[in-house]
């Protein structure tokens, strides 16, 4: 019979077709590099340039300077004195525009600021500028920012460095030379003539540590040793004059605010850069940033959700302004200046326990990861740590984050973090996580899912694939605000509305490694095993759907029985549903990995309402997720045809839509692949025809084959899929202990790049490789 989709009525060709990708909503927000493939190294307005793609839409501006302060760094008591800078102060502050090099635009910044604000009692901490342009962070990849901001109080942790680590600093200021390096367009410019109100700087001694504000508690405190400085001192910013301001390749949104020049695109995706390193590596709830360019200045308030930006001005004319930022700035508590109060350093003694518990585990595993890059491996000793209080007062340490420039470079978005967490109450080792969460009642929350699988726990039994939640839920004071902003008159042309984000923790009893890592096939087809089995029972038991079926939200135990074999958990609750609460009538779209989606997911890609998630599609994700783990890491026949086996992943993965996943299972195109696991093969031979089922056009009952039918009836059977897999697994032979290989397929060509050339991300949260 002819073979029809059934979702779109269309006929399917027998042997599969490249399709267009589909259009804005069915595609992710970012998708992430293919980090198996071998890739050429992208230049630095490349990386910019795509950071400020994926960013687009998401700047609200611009706010005059002076609001901005009096708004965002507001005085805390009503009489502060406003001390107004000596006038060295301010003439060396204007000289940083007459200088004639960006590079030596930094030392008179420096030296206006030292020492400012001066001593006083409200004053809450003393704040230290440095040059940092020549030294990069080595727990940030080596990336390096022109003056970076911290305390007195920390200067412990960096004194002996020639740069403030990202993770220590309270702020940092960007400088480029051009006035034209401007990120951002404001609706007009205007004079201004404000003055402060207040007395002279008072005259202090020079060198004086004048910080009686901040209690020097930190004796105790553990100092991990230092890491290699990263990196010679770095060329001043390339000329990118003659860049295409069309930026080919890309689809950009009209957002009036963001300048749109090759020097404006680079700069706001260099600031964005930063933004991502410091957010990521602080477990920060805000931060501020002031961008120079020029004789000009704008402050920005940087959060999950957005950045809010003040409307420019000159610091020549204006000198003032730069001063009572830092001023203020230095005048607010620990909250108000963005950070988590939940967060807090970590004793030497806590410290040396949870280095003797991790020291077990791999550097990878240290951060919740299968796998990072060569270049951020460090040992235990220059790992450092940081104290978490969960909401209901369960205390665990963790690692401070690593940031990798070429993996979390957006600093919007959920943004999760992973890592080890020791629990120094009973020296025991869990897993720990964190990630902005939509912070509506409506939204289902993971630590909720948890709570439901631990109440079932305690009156039944659960499938052994589900992990025991310790503690979990909301952080208090981690709320973003864009959303109260972004339709305010000061704001300029179209921004995407800010969606409400709070920080939502979870600990986890169990660690595992991602079978993204798997040892063999019988680990892997074991692992997804246990993983369907509890999908099916959160389906049936919890009418819980998990919506994100993919190898990176299913783990594998650290340990494998005597036959080489380990289990599996599935994880991630991020995006499930509660089909109970869930209206037909409104359905709440897509959600998962790109890669991984069922093909049926890719229908109406303009329509989200049309589009129903069902448990069907969860199965069909993990059985893309098998074959694609398979082509990269099992022996098969694409295993020695690189250029075979990249159009292989390009066509059926990274750039399909409907028709190239459905086309495939019509053409029987993974099975035609002959796998050197026989269980393996089983697998994709016994299980493709069941979902090429779903796009036939069953409708003429008289023409369809009794196979047709019986498959049909598999898809909707409530434990057809877990059965089956174990029914394989039961077959295969005691496994070697290493299956896993890695083959190799090029010409370069990365999903992120795809993504700029064809995808457009318009309402989308996620930039970490899920819809939502």
């Amino acid at each position: 019979m002819t073979a029809k989709c059934r979702q779109c009525n269309s006929p399917v060709p027998n042997q599969q077709r490249p399709s267009s990708t589909p259009n804005a909503q069915t595609t992710l927000s970012h998708k992430r590099p293919n980090k198996h493939a071998t890739t050429t190294v992208a230049s630095p307005f490349e990386k910019r340039k795509a950071v400020a793609f994926f960013t687009s839409g998401r700047y609200i501006g611009s706010l005059r300077a002076e609001e901005f302060l009096s708004t965002f760094l507001p005085y805390q008591h009503p009489n502060a004195r406003r001390l107004k800078p000596r006038k060295e102060r301010l003439d060396l502050m204007r000289s940083v525009a007459s200088q004639q090099s960006e590079a030596e635009m930094y030392k008179p910044f420096v030296q206006a600021l030292e020492n400012w604000p001066p001593r006083d009692p409200d004053r809450k901490t003393k704040l230290v500028y440095k040059d940092c342009h020549s030294a990069g962070d080595p727990n940030c990849g080596g990336l390096s920012v022109d003056i970076s901001i911290g305390t007195s109080s920390t200067r412990r942790f960096w004194e002996d460095k020639c740069y403030i680590p990202f993770s220590e600093q309270e702020s940092h200021v960007k400088i480029r030379f051009c006035d034209s390096s401007d990120p951002f367009c404001d609706r007009q410019m205007r004079q201004r003539n404000v003055h402060l109100q207040g007395e002279d700087e008072e005259e202090y001694e020079a060198g004086m540590d004048d910080d009686q504000c901040v209690r020097d508690d930190l004796d105790n405190v553990d100092i991990p040793s230092p890491l290699p400085d990263c990196g010679p001192e770095p060329a001043e910013d390339e000329s990118d004059d003659n860049a295409e301001a069309g930026q080919k390749g890309f689809v950009w949104e009209h957002h009036p605010f963001e300048n749109m020049t090759p020097k404006g695109i680079s700069c706001r995706g260099q600031i964005a850069y930063y933004a991502a390193a410091l957010l990521t590596v602080q477990y920060r709830v805000f931060f501020f940033q002031l961008i120079i360019f020029g004789q000009y200045a704008r402050f920005v308030r940087w959060d999950r959700s957005c950045a809010i930006v003040s409307e420019r001005f000159s610091f020549v004319e204006e000198p003032e302004l730069i001063f009572d930022f830092y001023r203020r700035f230095a005048q607010l508590d620990s909250i108000n200046r963005g950070y988590d109060p939940s967060i807090t350093l970590v004793s030497k003694d806590e410290a040396d326990r949870a280095r003797a518990e991790f020291k077990k585990f791999s550097p990878d595993a240290w951060h919740g990861r299968s796998q990072l890059p060569q270049r951020l491996y460090r040992t235990i000793h220059e790992q450092p740590f940081r104290s978490i209080e969960m909401p209901d007062g369960h205390r665990f340490i963790v690692c401070v984050p690593v940031f990798s420039p070429d993996r979390n470079c957006i600093p919007f978005g959920r943004c999760t973090r992973r890592s080890l967490a020791f629990d120094p109450g009973t020296g025991s080792v869990h897993f720990y996580k964190d990630s902005q969460s939509q912070n509506y009642s409506t939204i289902l929350k993971e630590a909720q899912v948890y709570e439901r699988i631990n109440d079932k726990r305690r009156i039944g039994e659960v499938p052994r694939g589900l992990c025991t939640m310790i503690s979990g839920g909301d952080v208090p004071n981690t709320k973003t605000i864009g959303h109260e902003y972004w339709e305010e008159d000061w704001v300029y042309g179209n921004v995407r509305e800010p969606i409400q984000l709070i920080t939502h923790r979870i600990v986890l009893k169990e660690v595992g490694a991602s079978i993204k890592a798997f040892t063999n096939i019988k680990t892997l087809l074991t692992c997804v095993a246990d993983a369907m089995e509890a999908h099916t029972w959160l389906v049936h038991e919890l009418r819980l759907l998990h919506r994100d079926i993919s190898p990176g939200n299913i783990l594998m135990e650290r340990e494998a029985d005597e036959h080489n074999v380990r289990r599996g958990y599935l994880i991630d609750f991020d995006h499930a549903l509660d089909l109970a609460r869930a209206d037909p009538l409104h359905p709440p779209g897509r959600a998962g990995t790109f890669l991984f989606l069922a093909a049926a997911l890719h229908l109406d890609p303009d329509d989200d309402s049309q589009v129903v998630q069902s448990e069907k599609d969860d199965r069909e994700s993990l059985f893309h997720s098998i074959v694609y783990l398979g082509l990269l890491h099992a022996r098969h026949s694409l295993s020695n045809r690189p250029i075979a086996l990249e159009r292989q992943l390009n066509l059926k993965f990274e750039n399909a839509g409907c028709d190239a996943k459905s086309g495939a299972f019509f053409a029987r195109s993974y099975s035609k692949i002959r796998w050197a696991n026989p269980g393996l093969q089983r697998f994709v031979e016994e299980l493709e025809p069941v979902f090429a089922s779903r796009y036939l056009d069953l409708a003429d009952c008289s023409r369809s084959t009794p196979k047709d039918l019986v498959n049909i009836v598999n898809l909707d059977t409530r434990s057809w899929m877990d059965t089956k897999i174990w029914e394989i697994v039961r077959t295969m032979p005691s496994p070697p202990e290493m299956e896993f290989i890695n083959n190799e397929h090029y010409p370069p060509a990365t999903a992120t790049k795809r993504a700029y050339e064809r995808q457009n991300t318009e309402n989308r949260l996620g930039f970490d490789g899920h819809l939502v």
